[in-house]
């Protein structure tokens, strides 16, 4: 009963916490959705974010009822529980995965090409998507040989998250001050190291368990066995909720921030541009004589924090002033008779 007890831990522990990761991934979706449809951001975006929903479900529901058949049904001793686990298996599970994972890693690449417009960028991630696909695949044909395959697969698919990434925000980096036309997102790189990296780092951690589980071979029973079993239980369980919760806190981050026009964000309100025009009509000064050239200054508000001011100043009214004075003068050397 002693050895069994860290592999019964393994097995519900992780389902429980995988509940919570649920609740606030559902929560997470809706919220997304609803976010995008009152955007009008209905399409493929949409369908890939309720696909990926959909399979990480499918899996938390069939793992329920694996776990129910074990611990609730065929309780009768500690021997039937863990033969009523194992044997309560099928590739259910591992195709649901399969989908995820190919839905959560299209999305990053999806993005990648929109950033960039190029079609290298498709080149340079499709053969990894392909290849964290075939390992996937050769996990579910070969369990016997299940955890190497698994490891392969997390750290192609751990890659492919990471270029992503930095391709995004390198694109994103380079078009700093001057977004680019028909990028409204003023906090692009902030979202996606949060959100992409969190999902790249457990992937990795998860691979580095299955590769260390894979070249340990530890024998059932064994106190390494049992703790790696614990270890790999928990890191799969957050790879599971990290790769739906990423993409569609990304998604759900994307649609409430709102559009602003790229302005100088060093100081709350920027500076002013000024653009001065001579005028071409000239006049004589009447104290000095010389030719004096009408100025205009026009001045740009340009974008503020509370709300947008445009102002355009002249010197007309400095003219008008001086036309008075020229014009009183006038009239006190007519009317002002000559000491003579």
């Amino acid at each position: 009963m002693f050895k069994l007890t860290p592999y019964f831990d393994a097995y519900f522990n992780p389902l429980i916490l995988d509940g919570f990761f649920m609740g606030f991934y559902f929560l997470l979706y809706v919220q997304a959705v609803w976010k995008l449809v009152k955007r009008k951001a209905v399409g493929l975006y949409l369908v890939a974010l309720t696909i990926l929903w959909m399979s990480l479900t499918s899996y938390f529901i069939f793992d329920w009822v694996r776990a129910r058949n074990a611990f609730v049904i065929n309780n009768d001793s500690p021997q039937t529980i863990l033969d009523a686990y194992r044997n309560f298996a099928n590739n259910t599970p591992a195709t649901t995965i399969l989908v995820a994972t190919i839905t959560s890693d299209g999305i990053l690449i999806w993005r990648s090409y929109v950033f960039w417009e190029k079609k290298w960028t498709l080149g340079v991630l499709t053969p990894l998507l392909l290849a964290s696909s075939v390992c996937t695949i050769s996990f579910i044909a070969k369990p016997s040989e299940g955890r190497l395959f698994w490891a392969l697969a997390s750290i192609f698919s751990a890659a492919t998250s990471i270029i992503s990434t930095c391709l995004i925000a390198k694109k994103t980096l380079s078009s700093t001050g001057t977004l680019p036309k028909g990028n409204p997102y003023p906090k692009p790189i902030e979202i996606l190291v949060q959100s992409a990296g969190l999902q790249s780092f457990v992937l990795l951690v998860n691979a580095m368990v299955s590769i260390v589980i894979a070249a340990e071979n530890a024998q059932f029973g064994s106190h390494s066995d049992a703790l790696l079993t614990q270890m790999s239980a928990y890191i799969f369980t957050c790879s599971r909720a990290a790769m739906g919760i990423a993409p569609t806190l990304i998604a759900f981050r994307f649609a409430d921030e709102k559009p602003q026009v790229a302005v100088n964000t060093t100081s709350r309100s920027s500076p002013l541009s000024r653009l001065t025009f001579a005028r071409s009509a000239r006049r004589t000064d009447t104290e000095t004589g010389a030719d004096r050239t009408r100025i205009s200054t026009i001045r740009f508000g340009t974008v503020q924090r509370d709300n947008d001011d445009a102002g355009i100043l002249s010197d007309r009214g400095v003219d008008n002033q001086l036309e008075r004075k020229e014009s009183n003068e006038k009239v006190q050397h007519i009317t002002t008779p000559d000491s003579d």
